[in-house]
């Protein structure tokens, strides 16, 4: 028996039920469908105000406006591995999508047993067809191989995926599980690909709409795109649960510091706010990948407001 694959398993067994298991690393959720509305609403606003098109018609006419943005070079705030960057002009839209989904997410069962996430969160796009410059990045490309302990997140993170505009099916993440095999160390120093085909047998699941895929770290994914697929829009963030695994993190200073309460964050506009100081033209210098290339001022509001009163 695998000692680390089993702390992780019953890791999973106690955050989610024996439906929302997949298999022993990988759960998927159904959110609330309400709360769901409020999200893809919310994106689509988000999107809306960064190719300047307040009077789309519905889905299928704003991804198309967005595409057309993009292909004649209107929309540049958006990273190689598809993270759209929130600005200035878009903060307002940014703060209303960050809410929605903390909502979204903290309503779910398992949003209680939930203790941090990275932040900030970020709406991606994923085009039909790879951008063949992107594919070489410092640490690696989503359509590679990869853990996210890669990037520096946590070793006892749990990745949450949804996929809210466009083909999310045909246009998805592919997952991997691990073998009896599997080494902890694979997480911090990367194996070849070759190496971990042989020790990872893929799982036989293509995500639909409205389901939050999450994935134990231990899991290898790759973004992964079938023949005539359509653009694709999703979230992906990283959270700890309150229940830790036996042995220590590991996990990047730079990562560690992005690390913030969920609870706090579904009150994002009341409790909190993500002030965007970019313009268009300016961007975070990520250190090779290793930090979020967001710069921000993060407001919270004082627990105790003196108010003084004047005689007139």
């Amino acid at each position: 028996m695998n000692c680390w694959l089993e702390d992780r398993k019953k890791r999973f067994e106690k955050l989610f039920t024996k439906e929302e298991l997949v298999n022993p690393h990988m759960a998927v959720v159904k959110p609330c469908l309400y709360e769901l509305r409020w999200l893809k609403k919310a994106s689509m606003d988000y999107l809306a105000s960064i190719v300047n098109y307040p009077e789309y018609k519905d889905e299928e006419d704003l991804l198309k406006e967005f595409q057309t943005c993009h292909d004649i070079g209107f929309v540049t705030n958006i990273t190689p591995t598809g993270m759209i960057l929130p600005k200035r002009n878009t903060s307002l839209q940014y703060n209303t999508f960050l809410k929605a989904f903390y909502k979204l997410v903290m309503k779910t069962d398992v949003g209680p047993k939930l203790k941090s996430c990275h932040t900030p969160a970020h709406l991606r796009v994923k085009w039909p067809l790879a951008v063949e410059k992107d594919l070489d990045r410092p640490r690696h490309a989503p359509e590679d191989l990869h853990f996210d302990s890669w990037s520096g997140y946590s070793s006892q993170s749990m990745t949450f995926l949804l996929g809210i505009l466009g083909d999310v099916s045909g246009n998805r993440v592919r997952y991997f599980q691990p073998k009896e095999s599997y080494d902890e160390d694979w997480l911090l120093n990367k194996p070849t690909p070759e190496f971990l085909r042989k020790h990872y047998d893929v799982i036989d699941y293509t995500p639909k709409y409205g389901e939050i895929v999450i994935l134990d770290t231990c899991v290898l994914h790759q973004t992964y795109r079938d023949s005539g697929c359509g653009i694709r829009f999703s979230i992906d963030n990283l959270f700890l649960s309150k229940e830790e695994l036996a042995w220590p993190q590991n996990i990047e200073k730079h990562r560690e510091d992005e690390l913030t309460d969920p609870m706090l964050l579904k009150d994002v506009g009341t409790e909190c706010f993500y002030f965007c100081t970019d313009n268009d033209d300016e961007r975070k210098d990520t250190k090779g990948g290793a930090i979020d290339p967001t710069n921000y001022d993060f407001y919270t509001r004082p627990k105790n407001i003196t108010y003084r009163i004047y005689d007139e």
